[in-house]
């Protein structure tokens, strides 16, 4: 029993080892199974991660791609993410396989400029607006371009007018050259067939001028010898005539007459000339030391006139009372000063010829109603002014008409007095303007008759007063 017993618990034993060795090998085995299936799920949430993290999956937008992928059994949110993802890229450059940079690119290349953190959308609404306004501008400027093109339209039609009309005056232009050029040719024609005549009667003249020339060469020659006899003849009249005439005025004169009192508080003074002496009221003279006597220059500037200028404003028999019309700050007007006038002599009367133009009033215009007033204040003062007709006649009478016609300055003139000089004549260049012409021998005539007439008066020691000169002499001033 025993034995059986043994034999029992060793079958037991070993059936027990036998199992536990197969549950051992197969709890091995199952663990084997179960590593791999926990290493293929961790591969397999890898992979789900890659695709969509965890904390991605509850967005939205992946929760709409699940829903439309459970409807659609055949699809996936895979192949939902590509399709959108293609169809993005073809709206973008019509091409579904390329990156979002090649993307990004092409709305570059677009000219749609998508910057950091910006919107595809925004940019493109905001060139859209460009674009709009763009297109109104262009609209506006289309409407410009129309009206500008219809203003083109009517100058190009006036265009075509003036340019009918131009051709039209073109040809009538043509056609009266055509016939001016022929009348040219026929005048051109003319001209030369009297050039030739001129030539031939210029030739004939032109030997009979040189034997007249030669007949008046003998003639000159005469009324040379004759002229010399003449000249021998002028120079002792005009000896003859000197004899009693005025040299020029002495430098150092003891003047015209005196002041005798002086009342400084009226600026009146009182000369020892009164009306037996001739006096005129409205007389000027000029005043001066009695030490140094009448001093001026042969200039006549009226800086160095006297040191004081009056006026008579009433006469006596024997004295006259005067205004100081002029003074000098540096010296007094005093008892026994002189005084001046050059037209004025108690016991003669100057003769005055006078030239050109004068300009008393100093406005730069000379003028000959000024010449007309120096010649009133002369015969005011007891002047006499050499009329040059009378010249004539005298001269004519001494001389005999042609040398008297060659002179201009009578024999017996005291006092030669010049206004404005003329202006030297201006030879200029060639010109046929007739009225520059006439200008210029107007001046040539005028310079050559004051030249003449200087000349004249140095010869014959006839002194030459200037306006300035003459006015200092006899006291004038401007009222």
């Amino acid at each position: 029993m025993a034995g059986r017993g043994n034999t029992g618990l060793t079958m037991f034993l070993i059936f027990m080892v036998i199992l536990f060795f197969v549950g051992t090998g197969l709890a091995i085995m199952f663990y084997s199974q179960l590593e791999e299936e926990r290493k293929a799920t961790t591969d397999l949430k890898y992979e789900y991660d890659l695709i969509v993290r965890e904390n991605e999956r509850n967005l939205p937008e992946v929760q709409r791609l699940k829903r439309l992928a459970d409807i659609d059994k055949s699809t996936s949110v895979f192949s939902l993410l590509t399709a959108d993802d293609a169809k993005l890229k073809s709206w973008i450059n019509g091409k579904e396989n390329m990156t979002m940079e090649e993307a990004a690119q092409a709305l570059t290349n677009a000219g749609v400029n998508v910057g950091e953190g910006e919107r595809v959308v925004t940019v493109i609404s905001t060139a859209k607006g460009e674009a709009d306004t763009a297109k109104a501008q262009s609209e506006v400027l289309k409407q410009q371009i129309a009206e500008r093109q219809k203003e083109l339209d009517a100058l190009s039609q006036k265009y075509s007018t003036l340019q009918g009309e131009h051709q039209q005056r073109m040809q009538t232009l043509t056609t009266e050259i055509a016939k001016l050029k022929t009348d040219y040719e026929a005048y051109q024609q003319s001209v030369e067939k009297q050039q030739g005549d001129v030539a031939g009667t210029l030739k004939q003249r032109t030997e009979e001028l040189t034997a007249e020339v030669g007949k008046r060469e003998e003639s000159i020659r005469a009324l040379e010898n004759e002229v010399s006899q003449l000249n021998v003849r002028i120079k002792k009249l005009q000896r003859d005539l000197r004899k009693d005439s005025l040299q020029a005025p002495d430098l150092t004169r003891e003047g015209d007459g005196k002041i005798i009192s002086v009342n400084p508080d009226d600026r009146l003074v009182y000369i020892n000339l009164g009306r037996r002496d001739h006096m005129v009221l409205g007389m000027t003279f000029e005043v001066f030391e009695p030490l140094t006597g009448v001093k001026v220059t042969s200039e006549g500037d009226q800086l160095e006139r006297g040191k004081a200028s009056i006026e008579v404003v009433g006469i006596d028999e024997t004295s006259s009372a005067c205004r100081v019309v002029r003074s000098s700050l540096s010296a007094s007007v005093l008892s026994g000063d002189l005084v001046a006038n050059l037209v004025y002599d108690k016991s003669r009367t100057y003769k005055f010829y006078l030239f050109g133009e004068f300009d008393l009033d100093n406005d730069g215009v000379a003028t000959l109603s000024d010449q007309d007033q120096v010649a009133s204040l002369i015969r005011k003062w007891g002047g006499e002014i050499v009329e040059p007709r009378k010249r004539q006649q005298r001269l004519a009478a001494l001389v005999g008409p042609e040398q008297a016609a060659q002179t201009v300055l009578p024999l017996d003139t005291d006092f030669l007095v010049i206004g404005q000089e003329p202006e030297i004549p201006d030879t200029g260049g060639p010109t046929d303007d007739p009225a520059v012409i006439r200008e210029r021998i107007q001046a040539k005539k005028k310079w050559d008759e004051y030249i003449k007439l200087v000349n004249e008066a140095r010869a014959l020691s006839i002194p030459i007063i200037n306006q300035h000169r003459f006015l200092a002499l006899v006291g004038y001033y401007q009222r």
